[in-house]
């Protein structure tokens, strides 16, 4: 199950911030080699400004969870990541739920389950 959750939610399951979870699933729509990962970290601002603490590490991380659970696939032939129809849903729902409920980006974060 994955949710739009607040970001002091105590659970367990895995929280990724809504805001990155959006970048890297809009990256991989046309298909994210691994060749411009580090373009996409200097590249990395929104209409709200920089994202934080943005890392090759924590972007392997949340790669890694979005292959988890479904949401992009890696194509090791052409080493490109690539969306799945699951996860332009999400992405969907992620823009849908900002502009809906009016939710700061900054503060909502994605919970795996």
């Amino acid at each position: 199950m994955i949710s739009l959750i607040d970001c002091r939610d105590d659970s367990k399951a895995p929280k990724l911030k809504a805001k990155l979870v959006a970048l890297l699933l809009r990256a991989t729509i046309k298909g994210l080699a691994t060749s411009d990962i580090d373009k996409l970290i200097r590249n990395s601002t929104s209409s709200s400004g920089p994202i934080s603490s943005l890392t090759i590490h924590t972007i392997k991380k949340y790669l890694y969870y979005l292959i988890e659970y479904g949401l992009i696939l890696y194509d090791g032939t052409n080493q490109v990541f690539i969306i799945k129809n699951s996860g332009i849903k999400l992405l969907v729902i992620i823009i849908m739920s900002i502009k809906k409920y009016s939710l700061d980006i900054e503060k909502t974060s994605i919970g795996f389950e």
